[in-house]
């Protein structure tokens, strides 16, 4: 089984000097779900519930990193 965010992601790269690292910054999450690891209905899930965009935590190979907005709603 593998998580799921489903929400407003920014994805992206970052650059340092020479160096290149893909990032997302999260904005919001509006839900999270397991899927088998098999599970091709991801992206259909998505667009069924009016998702933007999603993110699968354990399979991003880069950085991730909260917004000013959502760490703003988590003290709210």
């Amino acid at each position: 089984m593998k998580k799921v965010l489903f929400g407003e992601f920014e994805f992206g790269e970052m650059h340092r000097g020479k160096d290149v690292y893909k990032i997302v910054i999260v904005h919001s999450i509006y839900e999270q779900c397991s899927f088998t690891d098999d599970s091709p209905y991801i992206g259909g899930y998505a667009t069924d519930q009016g998702h933007d965009s999603y993110l699968i935590p354990s399979e991003f190979e880069g950085e991730i990193v909260y917004s000013k907005i959502f760490m703003a709603r988590l003290g709210a």
